[in-house]
């Protein structure tokens, strides 16, 4: 059991590293749909990939009002403390599992465990800042970036421990 962890283990935190440049969160805002005025239809505000997150970025929005733009930081977000933590955890937790040390045997698991907390505590912290500045009207959705961090975490955790 333990040498195909020692080989699936590096493999499960490169997937979860590789997934940060994928898409992770899309904002959205429901609006009427123009072919049925009667319907809801979702319109994406913005998108971004974990890594975005983890550097900052633009938003590029140019046509909100100025006072909205100056909450937003003039559409620029910083980079967001958590999703930096999850980025490191799991590369030091893939470069940890590439060690044959038995004294860091456990370090792995440790390191995936924790960015699964960070990565989770991101995802609550984006849906609180969704219901706080959106006022109900901007939802959150989780792409596959953060799906497949969220399972390469995890799975990279059972296999470590």
């Amino acid at each position: 059991m333990k040498i195909a962890a020692l080989k699936i283990s590096p493999a499960l935190f490169g997937i979860a590293v590789i997934a940060f440049f994928m898409p992770f969160v899309n904002v959205t805002c429901a609006g009427p749909s123009l072919s049925d005025l009667s319907a809801s239809r979702d319109y994406k505000v913005v998108g971004l990939t974990g890594f975005q997150l983890v550097t900052g970025t633009s938003l590029g929005l140019p046509h909100i009002p100025q006072e909205v733009g100056e909450k937003l930081g003039n559409g620029r977000i910083g980079a967001e403390p958590l999703a930096v933590a999850t980025f490191a955890l799991a590369f030091i937790g893939g470069l940890l599992s590439l060690s044959f040390k038995r004294s860091l045997a456990i370090a792995p698991a440790v390191a995936a465990g924790a960015g699964t907390v960070c990565l989770l505590l991101l995802k609550s912290k984006i849906d609180g800042d969704m219901l706080r500045y959106g006022r109900g009207m901007l939802e959150a959705r989780y792409e596959a970036g953060f799906w497949l961090i969220l399972a390469g975490l995890v799975l990279a955790l059972v296999a470590s421990a």
